[in-house]
């Protein structure tokens, strides 16, 4: 898996691994797309976002990275930081 990112949904305080294509910018946030069935074979298919039909949210850009062992190291170090909260 290449291309990937956490983020943070901001008005969930969630945290998820997402394909960076499902990343958009407007000129007040970041938003992510997301699927209302079947997201974590979304993911591992990196299958490009649905517009018309996924939902959007305001997100928080976490980490970008082109490997999914960065990535799950990143997620560790991201979730211990979040127990501390």
């Amino acid at each position: 898996m290449d291309n990937l990112a956490i983020v943070e949904f901001i008005s969930e305080n969630s945290v998820a691994v997402i394909p960076n294509e499902w990343i958009s910018e407007d000129e007040q946030a970041l938003k992510c797309y997301w699927p209302s069935n079947k997201v974590s074979q979304h993911i591992k298919r990196q299958e490009m976002p649905d517009i018309e039909k996924w939902k959007t949210y305001d997100i928080k850009l976490i980490a970008q990275t082109g490997t999914l062992g960065v990535i799950r190291r990143t997620v560790m170090a991201v979730m211990f930081i979040f127990l501390l909260r």
